[in-house]
């Protein structure tokens, strides 16, 4: 299946970007990105499609074509998946989030119980909100949590210029 890009307008008007990869009769598999990064990070298509995998890559909200969505947190995004899945007809997926799209994976699975039916993390990135966790980072990771907090469209615009 080749990478094609689909907006669905969510019900509050939002959109949220997606692509397919793999085998589309394969085992759905909704895949989370990193921070940065997009529906376009994803793992080779041809091993998906070995795999028997239906790879659903999604751009959360602020991020790629995605519509940003202020003052929202980790867990509004179960509403995001429940939506798209209802969209696809899918009772049941299986969720995967790589680095900073761990934890949007753990939340799935944590709200979404009956319609997850595993959850993998890969190289997850934990909470950065210790004081001894961000002393703990690079400068530059520190600059960029800080600026996340505070002016997190500054930040998503450095990092799309930059990557």
């Amino acid at each position: 299946m080749d990478e094609t890009t689909t907006r669905l307008t969510l019900t509050d008007g939002r959109h949220l970007a997606y692509a397919e990869y793999g085998d589309p009769a394969g085992n759905p598999v909704f895949f989370f990105h990193g921070i940065p990064g997009s529906r376009l990070f994803h793992p080779l298509d041809e091993v998906t499609r070995k795999v028997g995998v239906r790879l659903i890559c999604t751009d959360r909200p602020g991020a790629g074509l995605s519509t940003y969505q202020p003052k929202r947190c980790i867990r509004d995004w179960t509403r995001d998946v429940s939506e798209l899945a209802d969209e696809f007809g899918l009772e049941r997926f299986h969720v995967a989030g790589h680095s900073g799209g761990g934890p949007y994976a753990l939340a799935c699975a944590h709200d979404l119980p009956g319609r997850v039916r595993a959850a993998a993390v890969i190289s997850g990135a934990g909470l950065v909100d210790s004081k001894e966790t961000l002393e703990s980072m690079t400068p530059l990771n520190r600059l960029a949590f800080s600026l996340g907090r505070h002016l997190p469209w500054a930040l998503w615009r450095l990092l799309t210029w930059y990557f």
